[in-house]
């Protein structure tokens, strides 16, 4: 979670965040579901905040398709 803090990781997140999204996108909306840690989870709040910034069109997506298969 501490790499977003590195502007060139981040930089190169956006330019393949097609890519990178969708890998991260289960386990980080798993993660705010389950975890307790407060500190965990303003983490993890900021990188999908920054992921809904990046595309939200994808973002709402992968949050719909999440939770289908969630739901199955």
């Amino acid at each position: 979670m501490f790499y977003w803090n590195n502007e060139s990781i981040v930089r190169a997140i956006e330019a393949n965040v097609n890519v990178v999204m969708p890998v991260m996108f289960p386990s980080l909306y798993r993660i705010t579901k389950e975890q307790t840690n407060q500190a965990i989870l303003t983490l993890v709040y900021n990188v999908l905040k920054a992921f809904t910034d990046m595309n939200s069109k994808l973002f709402e997506d992968l949050t719909v398709n999440y939770e289908k298969e969630q739901g199955k």
